[in-house]
């Protein structure tokens, strides 16, 4: 091993990456990701349009609780309907408290904690993504 420079006329030096701005660990360069895309994408499922600029992880935080949120929703509502079309195939829903009992199958306290939790999701992800590409045109 010899002790001389490596700058040596004839040597070319090695070669360095250029260092970009605001680079993230995703493979994907976001300079080829269309904001419009993205904005698109995150009106439609919460932290897609993070996940699509290549911030998967906190896209999936964003999407995951959003879906859970829909999907618990989505399984109040039909299993309520399913009570109330029974019983009114039935023909027993003007029997007694029929209507009232059919009233409290739908949880709608429930209903509407799953709501505000998925309207807090939804406007959380529309202010990261956001700020997210403000911080990438930087």
């Amino acid at each position: 091993m010899s002790d001389a420079p490596d700058n040596l006329p004839g040597k070319s030096p090695p070669a360095v990456p250029p260092v970009r701005k605001n680079e993230s660990s995703s493979p994907f360069a976001w300079e080829n990701k269309s904001p419009r895309t993205a904005h698109l994408l995150n009106l439609f499922l919460p932290g897609a349009g993070q996940f699509y600029l290549g911030r998967r992880v906190f896209g999936c935080l964003f999407a995951v609780p959003f879906l859970g949120c829909l999907l618990a929703m989505m399984v109040i509502f039909i299993q309520g309907y399913s009570r109330y079309l029974s019983a009114a195939a039935s023909g027993r829903i003007l029997q007694g408290q029929e209507i009232e009992k059919l009233a409290e199958a739908f949880d709608f306290r429930l209903l509407g904690a799953l709501l505000v939790a998925g309207l807090v999701l939804y406007i959380g992800s529309a202010v990261g993504l956001w700020l997210q590409l403000r911080s990438m045109q930087r």
